[in-house]
């Protein structure tokens, strides 16, 4: 039996995140749509997305050489300006839905990224998003013993530049034409990837005694085009 293309491509993300994600995008994107993504990588998360049906997708990454998928490719620097690379290897095509998975964290300026994708999206439109969660109990109790961030000290990846937190992004968000729709955890709100059983226990306990974070090794962004 032939396995599917996204099982044989390298996820450059949390364990189980890809897989966590299309629930959530199946229960509000039809398979109708057309879909470009950002830093697509290997092709592992389009890949995904073709085996469930949603097969209008294009990629779109600086790096040519790393991606195996079947989606149409666009190169680009994402750290640069981009729409005007889509739509000249395109046309002046719109899509009903961007992702970017795991990659916003790695760009210098996130609200320039926001403001490409506005300007390839269409209205109504979603922008799906994943960031590494700032904000979950792990991440707090190494910022109070160690004043680190998770993800971003020297453990993590060091391509890791600009950590979203939750209450910031909303006033990017705004700057860039979009608005938050929601914010979700990923791939499992009580599963730290890497962190040892009590470290999350002591974490937990800890952040009783402080103002709620939110949970989840992964935030997900919902963001809708301002009208």
């Amino acid at each position: 039996m032939t396995m599917p293309a996204h099982t044989e491509l390298r996820e450059r993300s949390v364990p189980g995140l890809h897989a966590s994600l299309l629930p959530i995008i199946e229960g509000r994107v039809p398979r109708s749509v057309r879909i470009l993504d950002c830093g697509a990588g290997s092709g592992a998360w389009l890949e995904r997305l073709r085996a469930a049906g949603y097969a209008d997708s294009y990629a779109l990454d600086r790096d040519e050489g790393q991606f195996a998928g079947k989606s149409p490719f666009v190169r680009a620097d994402l750290d640069r300006p981009f729409a005007g690379a889509v739509r000249e290897r395109l046309g002046d095509k719109r899509f009903s839905m961007i992702t970017g998975i795991e990659i916003i964290e790695h760009l210098e300026d996130p609200t320039h990224f926001l403001r490409e994708c506005r300007a390839l999206l269409e209205t109504p439109g979603l922008l799906f998003l994943t960031s590494p969660n700032p904000e979950s109990p792990p991440a707090r109790l190494k910022f109070l013993m160690q004043a680190e961030l998770r993800h971003f000290d020297g453990a993590g990846d060091p391509t890791h530049i600009t950590p979203i937190f939750p209450r910031l992004l909303p006033r990017l968000a705004a700057r860039a034409g979009f608005e938050i729709e929601a914010i979700l955890p990923a791939p499992d709100a009580r599963n730290y990837h890497g962190t040892r059983p009590w470290v999350a226990m002591t974490a937990d306990l800890v952040c009783r005694f402080l103002r709620p974070g939110r949970p989840g090794d992964v935030n997900v962004f919902l963001l809708r085009p301002l009208v």
